[in-house]
Parts: C-alpha cells; sequence; structure tokens
C-alpha cells in the first residue's frame, strides 16, 4: 500500500514543498533537517519532485561551516535551471572575513548572470569578476577583507547595473564613477568616513533609504547642502562615542521617518531638530532618537515641542538598527 504522504496529488506536494524552505529571496541552509535535501531523503517519489523542482534551489546560503561543500554548491546551482539566484553569504560570530575558497568563487560567479539577490564578503583580487552580464541583479551587498589585500583600498571599474536598486557597502571607499547611482532606491553604508561616499551621495537622487552605519569622523568641511529630494526614511547609526557625523547639511523635503543618536543632536536637541524640519521643509511622521546623550532630554518636552509627528520614540540604554541578520548596539 501506497504511504500517505504519495497519494497526495503532485500539484499540492510541490505547494507543500515550497512552503518547506523560506520565502524567497531568503535562503535554506545548505544542509540540516531545514534543508529542501530533506525532503529528497522522505522516499522515491518525494525525491523525484524535489529534483523536479527547479526554485527549490535558486536560494544559497554560504556559511563558514559550508567552505568546503563546493560539489553541493555545484548541485545546488544546476538544480536550479534558469531561474533567479540568491546567494546570501553570511558572516560567523561578528567577525567578516572572506573565507570562500577559489573554487566555491568560480562556482557562483560563473551563474553570475542569474544573480538577483546577492551578499558577498570578497578580497579585492575578486573585485574584477564582479562584472556585466548581470541583468537582473536587483540587491548588491557587498564588502572587501581589505585585511587579505597587498595594501591600500581597491579600486572598482564602472559597471552599469540595470536593474540594481538596493545597495550596500562596508569597508571602502566608493567611487561616483563605479555605477549610475540614481538608479538605487535603497543604499546602506558602512564603516565610511564622509569623504569616501558624499561624491556617489550626490548622485544618488533617487534613494527612499538611506542607511548609515559608523559613518562619521571629522565634521564635514562646508559645502552646499546635499538634497535627496525622494528620501523617506533616514537611519543613522554608530558604535562608538568618537564618531560624529554632521548631518544639518541634508536637504531631506521626503523624509517621513528618522533615526538617530541622540549625541547628533547637539545640546540643543529640540532646536537642532526644528531648524533641521524647516531647512528641509519635511513632514516626519516617526522619530526615534537611540543611544545615551550629553544632554539631559525631556522626553514630554520634546513631544510637545512636535505635536505633528505621529511618533517619538526614544532609547536611551541601547542604539539598535537591524541590518540582515545582524545587530548594532551602543551601550
Amino acid at each position: 500500500m501506497d504511504a500517505p504522504c504519495t497519494l497526495l496529488p503532485n500539484e499540492l506536494v510541490c505547494e507543500i514543498f515550497m512552503h518547506f524552505i523560506p520565502t524567497y529571496p531568503l535562503c535554506p541552509p545548505l544542509t540540516g533537517p531545514e534543508s529542501p535535501t530533506t525532503l529528497t531523503h522522505v522516499c522515491r517519489e518525494w525525491r523525484a519532485i524535489a529534483l523536479a523542482m527547479p526554485k527549490l534551489w535558486r536560494a544559497i546560503s554560504l556559511r563558514f561551516a559550508d567552505a568546503s561543500k563546493v560539489e553541493t554548491v555545484r548541485t545546488w546551482l544546476d538544480r536550479s535551471g534558469a531561474n533567479p539566484l540568491s546567494i546570501q553569504m553570511e558572516t560567523e560570530n561578528g567577525y567578516n572575513h572572506a573565507w570562500l575558497s577559489v573554487d566555491m568563487v568560480d562556482a557562483i560567479f560563473l551563474h553570475h548572470h542569474r544573480w538577483e539577490y546577492v551578499k558577498l564578503v570578497l578580497v579585492d583580487s575578486e573585485l574584477a569578476l564582479i562584472a556585466p552580464p548581470m541583468p537582473i541583479l536587483h540587491s548588491l551587498s557587498l564588502e572587501i577583507d581589505i585585511s587579505m589585500s597587498d595594501g591600500g583600498f581597491p579600486v572598482i571599474s564602472r559597471i552599469d547595473f540595470p536593474s540594481l536598486g538596493v545597495l550596500s557597502l562596508r569597508g571602502f571607499p566608493v567611487s561616483v564613477d563605479w555605477l549610475p547611482w540614481s538608479r538605487l532606491t535603497s543604499l546602506t553604508l558602512e564603516d565610511m568616513y564622509p569623504m569616501h561616499y558624499i561624491s556617489a551621495l550626490r548622485e544618488s537622487v533617487n534613494l527612499i533609504d538611506l542607511t548609515l552605519i559608523d559613518c562619521g569622523g571629522n565634521p564635514l568641511p562646508p559645502q552646499d547642502n546635499l538634497l535627496l529630494p525622494r528620501l523617506e526614511t533616514f537611519t543613522m547609526a554608530h558604535t562608538t562615542l568618537w564618531i560624529q557625523l554632521e548631518f544639518d547639511f541634508y536637504l531631506l523635503p521626503a523624509l517621513r521617518t528618522l533615526q538617530v543618536p541622540g549625541v547628533y543632536l547637539g545640546d540643543q536637541p529640540i532646536d537642532f531638530l526644528a531648524s533641521f524640519i524647516s531647512k528641509s521643509g519635511c513632514r516626519l511622521q516617526r522619530v526615534f532618537i537611540t543611544g545615551p546623550s550629553r544632554w539631559i532630554l525631556n522626553e514630554a518636552e520634546f513631544r510637545s515641542a512636535f505635536l505633528d509627528i505621529a511618533a517619538i520614540e526614544f532609547d536611551r540604554e541601547y542604539e539598535w538598527r537591524e541590518v540582515g541578520e545582524e545587530e548594532y548596539y551602543l551601550i
């Protein structure tokens, strides 16, 4: 007698299988009980169905423990057929380092024309591999491990990603000539000095979401205001008290949500924020003030000064910003 699971219509089994794995572009693990490979071990019928479903294999998580699983990754890539790909290289225990072997790099870059959502940590010698055609690349998160570099910052040639809208970069300068910044709608920059990204940011006129993490240093020199006419969400986060970022030169007329460390608002936070709002002409709906500050903040007085802002939140003890699976804290 057939097992009950084999009596289900194949269409229903396929639907069940798609609910077994995370929703794309999230990635299941390569191995273990939550991997789609588990489905191939239940019975012969399920194995045949799973292997005939390219969408089961289109999202690949690369963890440090998977560094030697090159053949497994190649198998998944083959099984994914012609589907767009999500490839997410995860860091371990907060340490970012490029651990991909040459064979692993070759395996995933062989399919770069199918990349749609990609997160990678590379050494600068591998940057030349990031080249056209990448016609459907929508989201790119890239970190260059300069600890593995021969010295200095990497030089990146211009790339025209026709579909790129979401970009996250960490730890290296960006050039205004690198890509068409005006196509981006979401940008996250981490561990950079303003001189390394301001010129590119001026070109990113269609941004809707901007996140700056540990992006600061010495105050910016006097310059024209930076206009981002469509920006709706602006998040600033830091993990060290010495970093200061002066953001009062931004003009953000469409801004609706602002997250900012309290120390960035100076000794007169109410006056500072009121001036920022007035200059930008924005209508803020949510303000989240994070971290300890050098001034004593009367929260009730702050809220009463901005009655038009629907939600004003405070977190004195911790600053928090979640980006992907990483969290940033400031005690």
